[in-house]
């Protein structure tokens, strides 16, 4: 069933390069946000974000928590994301060094996941994994790291990175055709087209790239997603970046 109202929020990584500061999100919510999603440094001091996102009038329904904050306990995690307000906290990344090579160990970090998954599911929260394109890079036997996560991991959800998956080669579309069961949001992110690829590492404000934002939102919305979060992860005008993007998004 399609939900009636989408949420669409502004990942904050998308303005990382400036300091986590009020007018991020004062120029967020002048863009036409009502919600972002919050990670590193916005966690310094969740009560100030808080109180910063609701003056702006910025809900914050997801965060993104690093693995190795998430392993130093499940309960200090879940008092972030209750004063943030958010419900779904997401694993966002694995450095080089920390990424498994074999299917067994990756099985072993599903394994984990679903752990912490089942703990703050108890709590009334959700964990995800958002991927990026090292989850789609097959293993020696074949198998990509990606459904071996799914597979394996059936409490954690999955925060699709739709430029990520493009960049990897694969057709989002057919995942999410597969797996929206398993798809807690989008991160709506554009892959720049091949004249202009050298810029901005590659992306895009969405709608202007290679991705095929019609048909990936009529599908993700029939299949009852509805919450999208848009990124690009080196804008060189992220005010530009936001509302483009956003104006964008709305019409589809």
């Amino acid at each position: 069933m399609q939900p009636a109202r989408a949420i669409v929020a502004f990942q904050l990584y998308s303005a990382h390069s400036r300091p986590a500061a009020e007018d991020i999100l004062a120029m967020v919510a002048a863009a036409g946000y009502r919600a972002v999603e919050t990670y590193g440094p916005w966690h310094d001091d969740p009560q100030r974000t808080r109180s910063l996102a609701d003056r702006h009038g910025l809900a914050i329904p997801s965060l993104h928590l690093e693995m190795d904050e998430l392993r130093r306990g499940i309960d200090p995690a879940a008092a972030l994301a209750a004063t943030l307000g958010a419900r779904l906290i997401v694993a966002p990344w694995l450095a080089p060094q920390e990424r498994p090579a074999t299917a067994s160990a990756w099985r072993a970090l599903a394994a984990e996941l679903d752990a912490m998954a089942l703990v703050l599911r108890g709590k009334g929260l959700a964990l995800a994994w958002h991927n990026h394109d090292f989850e789609f890079a097959a293993l020696a036997d074949g198998a990509l790291p990606m459904a071996v996560l799914l597979e394996t991991a059936p409490a954690l959800g999955w925060q699709m990175d739709v430029g990520w998956v493009t960049r990897a080669g694969e057709n989002p579309l057919g995942w999410i055709e597969r797996q929206a069961p398993r798809i807690a949001c989008l991160h709506v992110k554009d892959v720049a087209r091949p004249e202009v690829a050298h810029r901005e590492q590659g992306w895009t404000d969405v709608g202007r790239g290679t991705v095929d934002w019609p048909a990936i939102v009529a599908k993700s919305r029939a299949l009852g997603i509805g919450h999208f979060i848009i990124e690009h992860d080196a804008p060189g005008d992220v005010a530009a970046f936001a509302k483009a993007s956003l104006d964008y998004f709305m019409k589809l």
